[in-house]
C-alpha cells in the first residue's frame, strides 16, 4: 500500500478526526471517543495555531494516517493510522518524514498500548 504524504488541509479535518476515533477505539474500547471527537478537533487547531505541523497520509482509498508535530518542542502529539492501514508503511513513512524535519522527535506512549510501544521501540 503506498501513500503520500502532504500538508494536512483545512477540508481534511473532519476526516482526521474520524479516523482519529476509529484508530483510538480498539485500544481503549472503555472510552467513547466518537464522543470525544469535538474535543480533538479544537485539540488540533490549538495545535496548529501554536505551530505545530499537521501532516497526512492518502493513499488510493483515501485518508491513511496523520501525525501532529511541534517543531518548537519537537512533541509529536499524534500518529495515527486507519485501522486498514495498521501494518502497512503508513506509520513508518509518517514518523521517517518528521525525523527527515527534526533532529529531534519526542513522544509520550501509553503503556496501555502495546501495538505503539512495540512500533516505537
Amino acid at each position: 500500500m503506498s501513500a503520500t504524504l502532504r500538508p494536512a488541509r483545512a477540508d481534511d479535518r473532519a476526516a482526521m478526526t474520524a479516523l482519529w476515533v476509529e484508530a483510538w477505539t480498539p485500544v481503549f474500547p472503555q472510552i467513547d471517543f466518537s464522543a470525544r471527537a469535538a474535543w480533538f478537533g479544537e485539540h488540533m487547531s490549538a495545535l496548529e495555531a501554536k505551530g505545530a505541523r499537521l501532516t497526512v497520509a492518502e493513499d488510493a482509498r483515501g485518508l491513511a494516517g496523520f501525525s501532529i508535530f511541534d517543531p518548537a518542542t519537537c512533541d509529536m502529539d499524534q500518529l495515527c493510522v486507519a485501522l486498514r492501514a495498521q501494518g502497512s508503511p503508513v506509520a513508518r513513512d509518517l514518523l521517517a518524514a518528521l525525523k527527515r524535519e527534526s533532529a529531534r522527535v519526542a513522544l509520550t506512549v501509553n503503556r496501555d498500548n502495546p501495538r505503539a510501544r512495540r512500533f516505537y521501540e
